[in-house]
Protein backbone atom coordinates (compact mmCIF):
# COMPACT_ATOMS: atom_id res chain seq x y z
CA UNK A 1 0.00 0.00 0.00
CA UNK A 2 2.83 2.17 0.83
CA UNK A 3 4.65 1.94 -2.12
CA UNK A 4 1.77 2.34 -4.53
CA UNK A 5 0.65 5.69 -2.62
CA UNK A 6 4.03 7.26 -3.62
CA UNK A 7 3.90 5.27 -6.96
CA UNK A 8 0.61 7.22 -7.41
CA UNK A 9 2.15 10.47 -6.53
CA UNK A 10 4.98 10.55 -9.09
CA UNK A 11 2.59 9.04 -11.53
CA UNK A 12 -0.25 11.98 -11.63
CA UNK A 13 3.02 14.57 -12.15
CA UNK A 14 4.95 14.23 -14.85
CA UNK A 15 5.19 18.03 -16.63
CA UNK A 16 7.98 18.28 -18.74
CA UNK A 17 6.22 19.28 -21.73
CA UNK A 18 3.57 21.73 -19.35
CA UNK A 19 4.30 25.39 -20.41
CA UNK A 20 1.18 26.91 -19.33
CA UNK A 21 0.98 29.75 -16.93
CA UNK A 22 -1.41 30.82 -14.72
CA UNK A 23 -2.17 34.78 -13.96
CA UNK A 24 -4.83 34.13 -11.58
CA UNK A 25 -4.96 31.23 -9.02
CA UNK A 26 -8.07 29.68 -8.81
CA UNK A 27 -10.14 26.17 -8.35
CA UNK A 28 -10.54 26.26 -12.06
CA UNK A 29 -7.09 27.12 -13.26
CA UNK A 30 -6.07 24.17 -10.26
CA UNK A 31 -8.30 22.15 -12.12
CA UNK A 32 -7.41 23.22 -15.63
CA UNK A 33 -3.41 22.63 -14.58
CA UNK A 34 -4.13 19.18 -13.27
CA UNK A 35 -5.65 17.99 -16.17
CA UNK A 36 -2.68 19.32 -18.42
CA UNK A 37 -0.28 17.40 -16.16
CA UNK A 38 -2.01 14.32 -16.81
CA UNK A 39 -2.39 14.30 -20.66
CA UNK A 40 0.95 15.40 -20.48
CA UNK A 41 2.24 12.44 -18.78
CA UNK A 42 0.55 9.88 -21.26
CA UNK A 43 2.96 11.00 -23.62
CA UNK A 44 6.47 11.99 -21.81
CA UNK A 45 5.69 9.00 -19.34
CA UNK A 46 9.07 6.99 -19.68
CA UNK A 47 8.55 3.20 -20.30
CA UNK A 48 11.62 1.15 -21.18
CA UNK A 49 14.29 3.54 -19.35
CA UNK A 50 17.69 2.28 -17.73
CA UNK A 51 17.77 3.19 -14.16
CA UNK A 52 20.11 5.95 -14.54
CA UNK A 53 17.74 7.65 -17.57
CA UNK A 54 14.99 7.27 -14.74
CA UNK A 55 16.49 8.75 -11.68
CA UNK A 56 16.96 11.57 -14.05
CA UNK A 57 13.69 12.36 -15.33
CA UNK A 58 12.46 11.72 -11.97
CA UNK A 59 14.78 13.73 -10.15
CA UNK A 60 13.94 16.83 -12.17
CA UNK A 61 10.40 15.89 -12.09
CA UNK A 62 10.86 16.44 -7.82
CA UNK A 63 13.30 19.07 -7.76
CA UNK A 64 10.83 21.63 -10.26
CA UNK A 65 7.21 20.65 -9.62
CA UNK A 66 6.97 19.66 -5.91
CA UNK A 67 6.83 21.69 -3.69
CA UNK A 68 9.91 19.89 -1.78
CA UNK A 69 11.46 22.43 0.62
CA UNK A 70 8.00 22.30 2.09
CA UNK A 71 7.58 18.70 1.81
CA UNK A 72 10.68 18.21 3.25
CA UNK A 73 10.42 20.62 6.94
CA UNK A 74 6.37 18.81 6.98
CA UNK A 75 7.96 15.55 7.14
CA UNK A 76 10.20 16.06 10.30
CA UNK A 77 7.60 18.19 12.07
CA UNK A 78 9.00 19.69 14.98
CA UNK A 79 12.53 18.82 14.40
CA UNK A 80 13.36 20.39 11.21
CA UNK A 81 13.82 23.89 13.42
CA UNK A 82 16.44 22.55 15.35
CA UNK A 83 18.51 22.28 11.82
CA UNK A 84 21.02 24.61 10.35
CA UNK A 85 20.39 26.07 7.43
CA UNK A 86 23.39 23.86 6.25
CA UNK A 87 21.73 20.70 7.22
CA UNK A 88 18.00 21.38 6.20
CA UNK A 89 19.52 21.85 2.83
CA UNK A 90 21.53 18.42 2.57
CA UNK A 91 18.22 17.31 3.84
CA UNK A 92 15.78 18.70 1.06
CA UNK A 93 18.63 16.98 -1.20
CA UNK A 94 18.22 13.15 0.32
CA UNK A 95 14.60 13.35 0.72
CA UNK A 96 14.21 14.53 -3.09
CA UNK A 97 16.27 11.55 -3.84
CA UNK A 98 14.96 9.16 -1.21
CA UNK A 99 11.19 9.41 -3.34
CA UNK A 100 12.84 9.14 -6.69
CA UNK A 101 14.60 6.14 -6.04
CA UNK A 102 12.57 4.22 -3.66
CA UNK A 103 9.31 4.88 -5.53
CA UNK A 104 9.78 5.43 -8.88
CA UNK A 105 11.02 2.79 -10.03
CA UNK A 106 7.47 1.03 -10.16
CA UNK A 107 6.04 4.20 -11.50
CA UNK A 108 5.71 3.44 -14.95
CA UNK A 109 4.01 -0.17 -14.56
CA UNK A 110 1.42 1.43 -12.70
CA UNK A 111 1.08 4.26 -14.87
CA UNK A 112 0.13 1.84 -17.29
CA UNK A 113 -2.79 -0.03 -14.75
CA UNK A 114 -4.78 2.81 -13.96
CA UNK A 115 -6.58 5.72 -15.87
CA UNK A 116 -7.36 9.61 -14.25
CA UNK A 117 -9.97 11.66 -14.14
CA UNK A 118 -10.06 15.09 -12.33
CA UNK A 119 -13.26 15.82 -11.18
CA UNK A 120 -13.41 18.85 -9.70
CA UNK A 121 -11.69 21.64 -7.32
CA UNK A 122 -12.07 23.87 -4.10
CA UNK A 123 -10.22 26.35 -2.79
CA UNK A 124 -9.04 26.97 0.82
CA UNK A 125 -7.92 29.96 2.07
CA UNK A 126 -3.77 29.92 0.22
CA UNK A 127 -4.63 25.77 -1.26
CA UNK A 128 -6.20 24.28 -3.47
CA UNK A 129 -7.89 20.68 -3.37
CA UNK A 130 -7.95 18.84 -6.63
CA UNK A 131 -9.77 15.53 -6.35
CA UNK A 132 -8.97 12.68 -9.33
CA UNK A 133 -10.49 9.18 -9.66
CA UNK A 134 -8.03 6.75 -10.35
CA UNK A 135 -9.26 3.92 -11.80
CA UNK A 136 -8.17 0.45 -13.49
CA UNK A 137 -7.82 0.40 -16.96
CA UNK A 138 -8.76 -3.20 -16.94
CA UNK A 139 -12.76 -1.58 -16.30
CA UNK A 140 -12.39 -3.76 -13.12
CA UNK A 141 -16.14 -3.62 -11.85
CA UNK A 142 -14.81 -3.94 -7.39
CA UNK A 143 -15.29 -0.92 -6.01
CA UNK A 144 -12.04 -1.21 -3.93
CA UNK A 145 -9.73 -1.56 -6.92
CA UNK A 146 -10.86 2.78 -7.30
CA UNK A 147 -9.30 5.40 -5.40
CA UNK A 148 -10.43 8.34 -4.64
CA UNK A 149 -7.26 11.11 -4.75
CA UNK A 150 -7.38 14.35 -3.12
CA UNK A 151 -4.32 16.40 -4.30
CA UNK A 152 -3.19 19.50 -2.49
CA UNK A 153 -1.48 22.38 -4.25
CA UNK A 154 -0.07 25.74 -3.45
CA UNK A 155 0.54 29.03 -5.71
CA UNK A 156 3.62 30.02 -6.69
CA UNK A 157 3.40 33.66 -7.55
CA UNK A 158 7.48 33.02 -8.95
CA UNK A 159 6.88 30.77 -11.37
CA UNK A 160 3.12 31.59 -11.92
CA UNK A 161 2.34 27.99 -11.46
CA UNK A 162 1.30 25.63 -9.35
CA UNK A 163 3.12 23.37 -6.91
CA UNK A 164 2.18 19.61 -5.39
CA UNK A 165 1.77 19.79 -1.73
CA UNK A 166 0.36 16.52 -0.58
CA UNK A 167 -1.83 14.16 -1.96
CA UNK A 168 -4.60 11.75 0.31
CA UNK A 169 -5.08 8.75 -1.43
CA UNK A 170 -8.91 7.23 0.14
CA UNK A 171 -8.54 10.13 2.99
CA UNK A 172 -4.49 8.37 3.48
CA UNK A 173 -2.31 11.96 3.41
CA UNK A 174 1.23 11.08 1.80
CA UNK A 175 2.79 13.40 3.52
CA UNK A 176 1.37 12.42 6.86
CA UNK A 177 2.07 9.52 6.26
CA UNK A 178 6.14 9.94 5.90
CA UNK A 179 5.86 12.45 8.49
CA UNK A 180 4.87 9.05 11.03
CA UNK A 181 7.31 7.20 9.38
CA UNK A 182 10.19 9.09 10.18
CA UNK A 183 9.65 10.28 13.55
CA UNK A 184 9.51 6.17 14.56
CA UNK A 185 13.43 6.02 12.20
CA UNK A 186 14.25 9.23 14.15
CA UNK A 187 13.43 8.05 17.88
CA UNK A 188 15.27 4.74 17.16
CA UNK A 189 17.99 6.57 16.44
CA UNK A 190 17.88 8.14 19.33
CA UNK A 191 15.80 10.54 18.92
CA UNK A 192 18.94 12.17 17.37
CA UNK A 193 17.66 14.16 13.90
CA UNK A 194 21.83 14.25 12.43
CA UNK A 195 22.04 10.37 13.20
CA UNK A 196 18.69 9.73 11.26
CA UNK A 197 19.62 12.44 8.29
CA UNK A 198 22.39 10.71 8.15
CA UNK A 199 21.33 6.97 8.30
CA UNK A 200 19.04 8.16 5.33
CA UNK A 201 21.93 9.54 3.67
CA UNK A 202 23.65 5.96 3.57
CA UNK A 203 20.47 3.86 2.47
CA UNK A 204 20.18 6.55 -0.74
CA UNK A 205 23.85 6.00 -1.29
CA UNK A 206 23.65 2.33 -0.98
CA UNK A 207 20.83 2.45 -3.19
CA UNK A 208 22.12 4.54 -5.79
CA UNK A 209 25.33 2.05 -5.65
CA UNK A 210 23.08 -0.73 -6.23
CA UNK A 211 21.39 0.75 -9.27
CA UNK A 212 24.54 2.05 -10.85
CA UNK A 213 23.21 5.31 -10.13
CA UNK A 214 25.54 8.51 -10.22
Amino acid sequence: MRISLFVLLFSVFSVFGLVAKYEVPNPENAKLFMQEVIDDGQINIPKKKSSQENYNYFKDLASHKFAMSYMSAWSLGKHYKSLDAKLKDKYVSIITDYMVLFYADMFSKYYQSYIFKVVDAEQKGEEFFVNVLVKPKNNSKNQDSVINAVWRLKYSKDIKNFLLVDVSLNGVSVLLAQRSEFESAIKASNNSVADFITKLEKKVNDTKKQKNIN
